[in-house]
């Protein structure tokens, strides 16, 4: 059983990339701004990231799609590559979120678009590309040397140094066109 807090602090650092990112929805709302559902649509990704994080949703996922793409799990396919079926479905979508999003990617400033894209681009490569590299490793019987760990580690490491990254741009972005962000309830 992992570590509680490798688990926790992850999910809590994720839920607040969510909090703030819904913070600039809501104040883009308040303004008028073009882009609020995007705004919105990425604080409520990132909570479900958050929650993925703390309860591993996307594992969850392999029977669904044992049915439709079980035969790539096969060790002779892609050397195991596909062992966890997920990966799929969390490339599909993180490609059309990012195709959803150039429009409001060319409405950022440059360094908030660069940062964005870096941190999306990075993301993606550890969340499935790092797993696919994992999967076949373990799929040849690699899953318990000092190699896969080194491999998860980086893994884990660019997952939440890109989400660092994410959330630093998302902070400086608030800071340069929301200003200071006042609550009334």
């Amino acid at each position: 059983k992992e570590n509680t807090a490798q688990t926790c602090y992850p999910g809590i650092f994720v839920f607040t990339t969510a909090a703030r990112g819904s913070i600039v929805a809501a104040a883009k709302h308040q303004a008028g701004a073009p882009f609020v559902r995007h705004w919105a649509v990425l604080a409520f990704i990132f909570l479900y990231m958050s929650l993925d994080e703390l309860t591993r949703i996307h594992e969850k996922w392999g029977p669904l799609l044992q049915q439709p793409l079980g035969g790539l799990r096969d060790p002779q396919v892609m050397g195991g590559a596909l062992r966890n079926l997920w990966v799929i479905p969390a490339f599909l979508l993180a490609a059309v979120v990012g195709l959803a999003y150039i429009r409001f990617l060319l409405h950022l400033p440059s360094r908030t678009r660069k940062l964005f894209v870096a941190s999306g681009v990075a993301f993606v490569f550890a969340t499935v590309g790092m797993e696919m590299a994992g999967a076949s490793l373990s799929a040849g019987g690699g899953r318990f040397t000092p190699g896969f760990m080194v491999l998860v580690t980086i893994e884990e490491v660019i997952e939440m140094a890109s989400i660092a990254v994410f959330l630093c741009a998302v902070l400086d972005y608030a800071n340069s066109t929301v200003g200071t962000v006042h609550w009334r309830f």
